[in-house]
Order: C-alpha cells, then sequence, then structure tokens
C-alpha cells in the first residue's frame, strides 16, 4: 500500500507543485554537475593544506544530500518545498564558490598538481 500512497503523493505534488519541482530539479541538476566536476580535484591530495576548502565543499555536498535523500521525498507543502529550494540553492552556492576559489587558485599557480 505505501507503494501506491507514495505514487499519489507524488502526483498531488506534481500538480501543486509543479514550478517547485522543476526549480528543485535544475538546482540537483547543477549540484550533481558541480559534484562530478570538483570531486576528483577535492580528493587531490594537492589540496591538503588548503583546509577551508575542503570544509565548504563536505558542507555543501552533505547539505545537498540530505535534502535530496531525506527532505525532498518527505516535502508535501509550500512551505516544505520553498525551503528545501532554499537549501538546495545554498549547496549549489557553496560548491559554485569552491569551483570559483579553485580555477582562482589553479589560475594563480596557488596550487599545485603534484
Amino acid at each position: 500500500m505505501p507503494v501506491v500512497s507514495d505514487d499519489l503523493t507524488g502526483s498531488l505534488n506534481l500538480i501543486t507543485h509543479g514550478d517547485d519541482l522543476v526549480r528543485y530539479d535544475r538546482l540537483v541538476v547543477r549540484y550533481r554537475e558541480l559534484i562530478r566536476g570538483l570531486c576528483a580535484v577535492i580528493e587531490m591530495e594537492c589540496l591538503s593544506d588548503y583546509d577551508y576548502i575542503i570544509e565548504i565543499y563536505d558542507s555543501a555536498v552533505n547539505l545537498g544530500q540530505r535534502v535530496i535523500n531525506t527532505e525532498f521525498p518527505l516535502a508535501t507543502t509550500s512551505e516544505d518545498f520553498a525551503a528545501i529550494i532554499i537549501k538546495m540553492a545554498e549547496a549549489v552556492n557553496r560548491l559554485e564558490a569552491v569551483e570559483r576559489v579553485l580555477q582562482m587558485c589553479f589560475s594563480n599557480n596557488f596550487i599545485q598538481l603534484r
């Protein structure tokens, strides 16, 4: 029975929160693009002296995963969707900030690949 309930809830959410779902989906796509692009660089040994970058990256990844895995499946109201969109946007903003810092560091040779 839970599957039917989940299907009905999903259909109702699509009807009543379609615009929010589109925004959420776009944020999730951007989040995953950033994760794919940054994970190889972040996990390289060359960042061992840059703990603050790793902390921001980790907090963004954790926030995004919590929203995707825990909060989104439970969202049913406009307030729920507004909250998860804000949190997902924050995760994306943090990852974009890490990306900008890393690009600047590499372009100015502050970080050398080993």
